[in-house]
């Protein structure tokens, strides 16, 4: 509702709409499965279905190690749409690099190697 009024006031004032922040259906449903799996005391699969992206090995363990979340974000969906391993690789050693706090070697070899096995998992999932 909060976001309806911003978007009434704005037209209203003739501005233009703001930036609203929209999840999809799959992933509020999710979320939602997800925490009355916890609360239960069970962890919910991550090998098939859909996984958010905030959710994925990868983004827990950048975000563990203290990147901001727009940085996670954007590692998580590049690794998405890499075309190939080494190119996974290249994008967590340059998001490192970017960074002002960098990720120590063996910590960016970790990284490389979560990303990888996501890259791979989400190549399959695309294939079948």
């Amino acid at each position: 509702m909060k976001q309806v009024k911003r978007l009434m006031k704005a037209f209203e004032k003739g501005k233009p709409p703001p930036q609203l922040e929209v999840r999809d259906r799959q992933e509020i449903v999710t979320t939602l499965f997800e925490s009355r799996i916890r609360a239960i005391g069970l962890e919910p699969s991550m090998a098939s279905g859909h996984v958010p992206l905030s959710q994925t090995p990868l983004a827990r363990f950048l975000r563990e190690r203290g990147l901001p979340e727009d940085v996670v974000e954007a590692v998580v969906s590049g690794v998405a749409v890499e075309e190939t391993e080494a190119g996974v690789r290249s994008l967590i050693e340059a998001a490192s690099e970017a960074l002002r706090t960098k990720l120590q070697p063996d910590e960016v070899r970790k990284a490389q190697n979560i990303a990888v096995e996501e890259w791979r998992r989400h190549r399959l999932g695309a294939i079948d």
